[in-house]
């Protein structure tokens, strides 16, 4: 995850930080959970091998002959019938894949979460990025001050390009008409 010296101290440096936080996000395959599209993954819950020893009662039955009793909370997975077994390897298979993919997306998210960190101003930090929140929230709230400032700056623009729209016969000072109107002209 490259993090490309952009800084957001200023709503004017917003274009910037979101492109690179955007770049960032699609990198990491992230960007429908950013967009609250698609929810984070679920950490797996592991099964519990006595779920599976059900079908061995047959065994445990042969055993308890044996004066041995098995207790529901102590499954060995040697007193698994072979199905049993097989089926719980798949399970198990299919736990840690799942795992593994939960701990890989965590790891991303926290490097997105240290990138907004690192790279926002501590009163953004402050005022959009609420430690109870999950990301997807923080990156809401400052794309909504960011609007916001678009807006704002919008207006502005507006009203200096309508000021200079104004008839050069109403105009006294020429030169500074021109220097108006090429600073609308690279506002907009």
């Amino acid at each position: 995850m490259s993090m490309n010296n952009c800084k957001l101290n200023s709503l004017k440096d917003w274009e910037q930080w979101n492109q690179q936080f955007t770049l960032t996000v699609i990198a990491a395959d992230l960007w429908e959970m950013i967009e609250g599209v698609k929810a984070p993954k679920w950490k797996p819950v592991e099964s519990e091998i006595s779920f599976y020893s059900c079908s061995t009662q047959t065994s445990t039955q042969s055993h308890s002959s044996q004066s041995q009793t098995v207790s529901e909370d102590s499954v060995d997975f040697t007193e698994l019938s072979t199905e049993s077994q097989k089926i719980y390897i798949s399970v198990i298979t299919l736990y840690k894949n799942k795992l593994k993919a939960y701990n890989n997306q965590q790891l991303v998210i926290q490097k997105l979460i240290d990138f907004i960190i690192q790279t926002v101003s501590s009163s953004y930090l402050k005022s959009c990025c609420n430690l109870k929140e999950k990301i997807n929230v923080w990156y809401i709230n400052l794309q909504k001050l960011a609007e916001t400032f678009i807006i704002q700056e919008y207006d502005q623009v507006r009203d200096w390009y309508n000021k200079a729209l104004q008839f050069l016969t109403k105009i006294k000072n020429h030169k500074k008409w021109i220097t108006e109107w090429e600073m609308i002209i690279h506002f907009t």
